[in-house]
């Protein structure tokens, strides 16, 4: 028997929500250097210490962040750093131990660099997917929540996984069961943003529909974009502002 799909209802915006998670890579790799545009002019910094700010604004920036979206008075947010062999969930408000925390009560988080770390692919597609899925289950369980817009869920890396053996097939077939074997109702969004060594072949794989190759682009400019798709019509609208906003995404990359 297939498993239910999550159910999406319109109600006062304190009884809805919609989850948002942001996986990101945190291994060694994540220190090299990272040329960022900014308004006073372009600064050069590390990639990890670039998306640092850039997730900052995401989290707390009234017009430029989630809040300034339509998603903004129902959404809580997750967000998963992983390295070596595991996912460190981070607290992003006053809630402990629970990943989702309302966006209205989201604080900045420290995002650093695990230096000499690996990048655990497989490991992290799967912890998203099980935080993501018992989520949804909670929300539909309790007679008093109901999920407004699909949920989503953003993977950011700048490298390959590491070490071998890991089970990328298993994480693939995951996603697609829960995120792209059904493309219009999926249980979640799921999307795969690849910068510096990214492994674009074995990112296709992961998310053949929804993988955006983004070298050379600053972190801040990726995060507005992210910060657009939520609460999209879906993977092909998605495609289209990713494409409009960072053409092919097949530049050379910022080391």
């Amino acid at each position: 028997m297939p498993e239910p799909r999550p159910r999406l209802a319109q109600g006062p915006a304190r009884y809805n929500r919609t989850p948002i998670m942001l996986l990101l890579d945190r291994s060694g790799s994540m220190i090299a250097p990272h040329l960022e545009a900014r308004e006073g002019g372009d600064v050069t910094t590390t990639r990890m210490d670039a998306l640092a700010d850039a997730v900052k604004e995401f989290l707390t920036h009234q017009t430029n962040g989630v809040r300034g979206t339509k998603v903004g008075p129902t959404a809580e947010v997750a967000v998963g750093l992983f390295s070596g062999s595991a996912v460190e969930w981070k607290h992003v408000g006053p809630t402990e131990n629970r990943p989702f925390t309302l966006l209205s009560d989201a604080e900045p988080v420290e995002i650093e660099v695990a230096e000499g770390e690996y990048t655990p692919l497989a490991a992290a597609v799967k912890a998203g997917v099980e935080v993501m899925n018992n989520r949804i289950a909670q929300i539909d369980q309790d007679p008093d929540l109901s999920l407004r817009y699909r949920p989503m869920i953003y993977l950011l890396t700048d490298g390959k996984p590491e070490p071998d053996g890991q089970d990328l097939v298993g994480a693939a077939n995951m996603l697609k069961k829960y995120a792209f074997d059904n493309m219009r109702r999926p249980h979640f969004f799921f999307y795969a943003l690849g910068i510096g060594d990214a492994d674009d072949s074995i990112m296709r794989q992961l998310a053949p529909d929804a993988y955006f190759p983004l070298r050379g682009h600053s972190m801040q400019k990726i995060m507005r974009v992210v910060t657009a798709t939520l609460g999209g019509d879906g993977y092909i609208a998605a495609q289209k502002l990713f494409e409009r906003n960072m053409g092919n995404g097949r530049r050379v990359d910022d080391d």
